[in-house]
């Protein structure tokens, strides 16, 4: 795999605080802060050059430390609250080729809220870039689980369909609909320029990486840590033979 143009950056957002989980990212899931959980698939990863978080705690950078990321910089005030992503991962990827000296070609973003991403998942998205060279970004996506053809809306006193379109008849059977998918966060990668000069982390020509649907727990609100733990005691025991 050829570096002549430049290195492969990750970046792992873990802004400090969370306006519906304190301090959500790092939080102990099954023992291990959450922000763990992307690190580790991070730098297990194999086209991953640099993992780098980007925080604007300095208590966040120690225990990003701990689980072996790099954390040369704290986030400048303007970029401490609840900004767009494409801002945070922006500045990371200014300061390294400043800092460091090196040209960063491909920029992949890792949530740490997906804490169930596991290495190929971050791969996938890399190499997806690395052999279309007409794609300028990709992402994990998930089947949805309720079909938007599904959906109603109030008007009044009644309810209306949500999409306003002819459905044909058959999609009254739900095996018939169009199967559609949604980003669950895990991972994004992005060439530099779409980055840098469009400020799109997700371009035109975005490849789909497919994630199975019980990977894709997104954790934002309470609820999710406890779903999380579930599926993550249920793994833990299938590994130990446990049914």
């Amino acid at each position: 795999m050829s570096r002549s143009d430049g290195i492969v950056l990750c970046v792992i957002p873990a802004r400090s605080g969370s306006r519906r989980v304190r301090d959500k990212n790092i939080r102990q899931l099954l023992g291990s802060p959450l922000l763990s959980y992307a690190i580790k698939s991070s730098r297990t990863a194999k086209t991953i050059d640099k993992v780098i978080v980007s925080t604007d705690s300095e208590v966040y950078a120690e225990i990003a430390r701990r689980y072996g990321a790099e954390v040369p910089f704290l986030r400048p005030r303007e970029l401490a609250d609840d900004v767009p992503t494409e801002h945070v991962i922006k500045h990371a990827v200014r300061w390294v080729e400043e800092n460091w000296g090196v040209k960063v070609s491909i920029v992949a973003t890792v949530q740490c809220t997906s804490p169930f991403v596991e290495p190929s998942d971050i791969d996938r998205c890399v190499q997806a870039l690395m052999e279309d060279l007409e794609a300028d970004s990709s992402m994990t996506v998930t089947e949805v689980r309720e079909h938007p053809a599904w959906t109603f809306y109030v008007e009044g006193k009644y309810l209306k369909p949500f999409l306003k379109v002819e459905t044909k008849e058959e999609w009254g059977v739900s095996q018939m609909l169009p199967k559609l998918f949604i980003p669950n966060g895990m991972c994004y990668a992005t060439r530099r320029d779409t980055l840098m000069l469009e400020g799109r982390i997700v371009g035109h020509r975005c490849v789909p990486v497919f994630v199975e649907k019980w990977r894709s727990v997104e954790i934002d609100e309470e609820m999710d840590f406890a779903i999380a733990e579930r599926i993550g005691i249920e793994l833990l025991l299938k590994s130990m033979g446990v049914k």
